[in-house]
């Protein structure tokens, strides 16, 4: 009790109190901070922190706080960006490899951790809430600190959102060689899995094959028109616009796509969007018919 009531009147104290009970906006001192944190520390508790940056030994970022105030099972929050980091405090030594293990700037020798080391912990729910977007996602880093790129991803096109309507796509992406993320495998809003086996480059204007249409995702480099082969039952494939330009999908003859959901007349075109970037999947589940199972960007039909 005499230890709780010891903090009490630090932290009373430490804001600053009027008179009359008014607090009085006071900014502490390192000095004080430092005070109140060995208070906690001799309470047995263990101390929360929050910051906003990783390192820099600057005001504000976690390698900053001295490791004398700093106890075994400590836990703290880094907010940077639109990320949020947890560490936990732990007594042994790791060679400082930010993210995932980062050092008190006044323990630290060559490269490593002298007196213990924030750990990044993992994070457990019983559910995650993404939020509302229209294109929520998780992403996943691997250990390499220096880019920081992203090296994998899943995520999911919500983008027609009208209540009662909606209508969502899952596509999980990879990095290989360091390249930009590539999407992989796409479901599609009635569970059909469309799984991508190889890339080719549509270099001409010229009609897709019936083998390019087993899995392949095909890029498109400049503005071309395309003639897709007979819609036969199970075949799928993706097609990317990789410049600010527009290709034009035309079925075999008599045949149609299903864009969105809608049902286009025989013979009748779909055009990208002129974004690089932009892309379109489709998938065959009946004979003489493409339907779209995912895109990104406006494709449009006559």
């Amino acid at each position: 009790m005499k230890k709780f009531l010891s903090i009490v009147l630090s932290l009373l104290l430490f804001t600053g109190c009027a008179t009359m009970g008014t607090p009085v906006a006071k900014s502490p001192t390192d000095g004080e901070v430092v005070k109140l944190e060995e208070l906690l520390q001799k309470s047995g508790a263990n101390v929360v922190r929050a910051f906003t940056c990783l390192t820099g030994n600057t005001t504000g970022c976690l390698d900053k706080i001295l490791k004398a105030t700093i106890s075994a099972g400590d836990i703290a929050m880094v907010v940077t960006g639109n990320i949020i980091y947890f560490y936990q405090f732990n007594a042994s030594n790791q060679v400082a490899a930010s993210p995932t293990y980062i050092c008190p700037a006044d323990g630290t020798s060559g490269g490593s951790c002298t007196d213990g080391t924030w750990f990044l912990v993992d994070v457990r729910a019983k559910g995650v809430n993404t939020g509302t977007s229209t294109l929520p996602s998780i992403t996943f880093f691997d250990s390499d600190a220096a880019d920081g790129d992203e090296n994998a991803k899943i995520y999911v096109n919500c983008t027609t959102a009208t209540s009662g309507a909606e209508i969502c796509q899952m596509y999980f992406q990879t990095q290989i060689g360091g390249a930009a993320l590539a999407t992989k495998m796409t479901i599609n809003e009635r569970g059909a899995l469309l799984s991508i086996l190889n890339e080719v480059a549509v270099a001409s204007a010229r009609s897709i094959t019936t083998a390019e249409m087993t899995g392949t995702w095909m890029t498109v480099d400049v503005a071309r028109a395309l003639t897709m082969p007979a819609a036969t039952v199970g075949l799928s494939g993706c097609l990317e616009n990789l410049t600010a330009a527009t290709f034009v999908l035309t079925p075999a003859s008599g045949e149609n796509f299903v864009l969105n959901g809608v049902a286009k007349a025989a013979n009748a075109t779909i055009s990208s969007p002129a974004t690089a970037g932009a892309f379109v999947c489709l998938h065959c589940a009946v004979a003489g018919t493409w339907r779209t199972a995912g895109m990104n960007g406006t494709f449009t039909s006559p």
